[in-house]
């Protein structure tokens, strides 16, 4: 538990929204939403630890946490996507605890419970409900066509909040600038994340129950055993890096 607290780090832009609350005499809702980020997380951290995850980092973020973790991309998509659920299910059933608790914040606990639920499953990269998207993505389309898509569903998602109320621009314009930040980063990384998923898989096994053949490397599946010409996914990865190899 000590190692895990070890991990932890909270995000600058976190300092920045904390004392603009503390400002304005919001402490206690500064304590309400903190306590339910750290139910929100634990969710995820208990998932995590239950299929033996390696947690590396923990960022707290005004309305939720980035945690980072050291696996292999190859892992299992089910479990993934019990992982991306496990903190908007474990505020669920602290938001069914609650409703039944005689506390005087109540009505106050139960908003911002369900506020940042709401805006967790918007289907906007880091937001849980991009995680829960791609997952499923995931297990109908190559890695690389997945992550592209959801690069796409995130900018049109925001676009669309913006245009359904642009009074939020202004409202919220430090977390609507860390997410276009965020989205655009995670698609610049997106061919370092694919090099490193061809690499894994060209020096590990990996065995699935579902075969697939292919054209190209671009169209590898996360979750299948990949074959090109008849060729096994460690060959052809080989033979894709010798190629880029002797080219330069």
């Amino acid at each position: 538990m000590k190692k895990l607290l070890n991990k932890i780090t909270v995000h600058p832009i976190t300092y920045v929204l904390l004392l603009l609350a503390l400002n304005e005499g919001l402490i206690k809702y500064v304590l309400i939403i903190s306590i339910i980020i750290m139910i929100h997380e634990i969710g995820h951290i208990t998932f995590m630890l239950i299929f033996n995850r390696k947690i590396t980092k923990i960022s707290i973020l005004p309305f939720g946490g980035i945690i980072s973790l050291d696996s292999y991309i190859s892992t299992n998509i089910y479990e993934d996507l019990i992982i991306s659920i496990g903190g908007i299910l474990f505020q669920i059933i602290f938001g069914f605890i609650v409703l039944n608790l005689d506390l005087s914040y109540k009505e106050q606990i139960l908003y911002y419970n369900n506020l940042i639920i709401i805006f967790n499953m918007i289907p906007v990269i880091p937001l849980d409900g991009e995680k829960i998207l791609k997952n499923i993505l995931e297990l109908f389309l190559p890695l690389k066509k997945s992550l592209i898509c959801m690069f796409y569903i995130s900018l049109i998602t925001l676009v669309l909040i913006f245009a359904l109320n642009i009074s939020i621009i202004y409202k919220n314009i430090i977390v609507i600038i860390f997410l276009i930040i965020s989205i655009f980063r995670n698609y610049n990384n997106t061919p370092y994340y694919m090099n490193s998923f061809y690499l894994e898989r060209m020096n590990h096994s990996f065995l699935f129950n579902k075969n697939v053949n292919i054209n190209k490397i671009e169209q590898m599946y996360k979750n299948k055993n990949n074959y090109m010409s008849n060729e096994c996914e460690h060959d052809f990865i080989k033979k894709h890096f010798k190629l880029i190899k002797d080219k330069k």
